[in-house]
């Protein structure tokens, strides 16, 4: 039907997530949550226009705008098997949803066009890629079991022993199991099907400054399974160690407005360079000119130190033992994930880029991701940034002392951990 359209689509697909989740919360030593949530959610995706110029032009950042909001997502039956007619309808009035809003997006593309500014980027809106096929079985129920009474109980120990101490005013710990099924085809031949497990630990305790301020730790511990989360004895070991320093932080003094020198850890270093670095290389947003671009036409000059490479590897697992969370097979765009050398030796040399082009960077390498009720748009993997100067943390301490001496500061910082952050690029 749509094909007989005054702008029959090019391209659709079809994205499908089966999620599975489960949640279980200890709050001071006893359980306030057990949840389960099953819910199958579809997004389909049609571009109209060409592939030069599309009604995805004008929306590049793969959020809707204000004034013209995209469908919502649809939640499929639970049981797909049953109902099959009821289901073909469902999907069918989503899809000529979606084929309006790409009519009135594209409209809104082309009356926009006419205002752009010289340098705008020359890129076509969707590249070509090799439509892949690729299919795991749906996991066993006895690879997914979660024994609810061990997990229950384990939870209630870790938050009544932060709760023993009198100076913490909270505390919980969290279980979230989460399994995804995601199903992906197209107009081009694509057909995949990729099981995703992400298991989240989350332990958190707040005390209370003498000033009222509250003063919240968190220790999180992500696994693909419950076999590889850390052992009984590293956690409670852990969480002794938080609640000593929540009985520190009550009492420690109000930092003033300070400017120094200041030291991060590799954990804190991380998020900096996730939030300050990361976002910015995120090629598809670069189209746009209401992004700030401040890396556009920075490749091949020196960004970084030289001592300093920063890659993304949605292809690891795993990183000197340690389970990242960025893991996965197939984008979603249904392109296969690639390790990207962002950062060699202080150089720019590439982008996360998605099937947007991006003038010089006409590739997509696998970065194309979106929550649920998004389209995809350039989005980060596993970022790893690594260095060739090696320092002990002793080592770093004393060059930290120097700085401040240097600066004739009295001390300076350092940030051992942070739990997030936000940037606006």
């Amino acid at each position: 039907t749509l094909q007989k359209g005054e702008y029959p689509p090019y391209y659709m697909n079809y994205r499908v997530v089966d999620n599975h989740t489960r949640t279980i919360r200890s709050a001071m030593g006893a359980i306030n949550t057990v949840e389960e949530e099953k819910q199958i959610i579809f997004l389909p995706q049609i571009r109209i226009g060409t592939p030069e110029f599309d009604n995805f032009h004008a929306t590049q950042n793969g959020t809707p705008t204000s004034r013209f909001v995209a469908p919502p997502t649809i939640l499929l039956p639970k049981d797909l098997q049953s109902g099959l007619d009821a289901l073909k309808e469902i999907m069918k009035e989503e899809v000529n949803n979606r084929y309006k809003y790409a009519l009135i997006s594209l409209d809104r593309a082309k009356a926009s066009e006419g205002v752009q500014v010289e340098n705008v980027d020359k890129s076509p809106d969707f590249t070509k890629v090799k439509a892949e096929k690729y299919f795991e079985p749906a996991l066993k129920d006895d690879k997914v079991a979660l024994d609810t009474k061990l997990w229950q109980a384990k939870l209630n120990k870790y938050s009544a022993m932060l709760a023993q101490n009198k100076d913490i005013i909270g505390a919980n710990s969290t279980l979230t199991y989460r399994i995804w099924r995601k199903y992906f085809v197209s107009t081009e031949g694509a057909e995949i099907a990729e099981n995703r497990i992400y298991i989240l630990l989350s332990i958190r305790g707040i005390t209370m400054a003498e000033d009222g301020m509250e003063l919240p730790l968190h220790n999180s511990y992500f696994a693909y399974s419950l076999d590889e989360l850390p052992s009984e004895e590293l956690i409670i070991k852990e969480l002794k160690e938080m609640s000593a320093k929540l009985s520190e932080l009550k009492v420690a003094p109000l930092v003033q407005p300070y400017t120094g020198p200041a030291l991060l850890s590799g954990s804190a270093s991380g998020v900096f360079f996730h939030e300050i670095f990361g976002h910015r290389i995120e090629g598809q947003k670069m189209k746009s000119d209401r992004d700030g671009q401040t890396f556009k036409n920075m490749v091949g000059e020196g960004v970084l130190p030289t001592s300093i490479s920063v890659f993304m590897d949605p292809t690891m697992k795993k990183y000197h033992g340690n389970a990242l969370n960025g893991y996965y097979i197939f984008d979603d765009q249904g392109v296969r994930g690639e390790r990207v050398e962002i950062v060699k030796n202080g150089i720019l040399k590439d982008f996360l880029m998605t099937r947007t082009g991006l003038d010089g960077f006409p590739k997509s390498n696998g970065h194309a991701r979106a929550e649920f009720e998004l389209d995809p748009t350039s989005r980060q993997s596993n970022l790893i940034v690594e260095t060739n100067a090696y320092k002990t943390d002793a080592e770093l301490r004393k060059l930290l002392i120097e700085e401040a001496k240097k600066q004739d500061k009295e001390y300076g910082f350092f940030f051992k951990s942070v739990t997030g952050g936000f940037t606006q690029n």
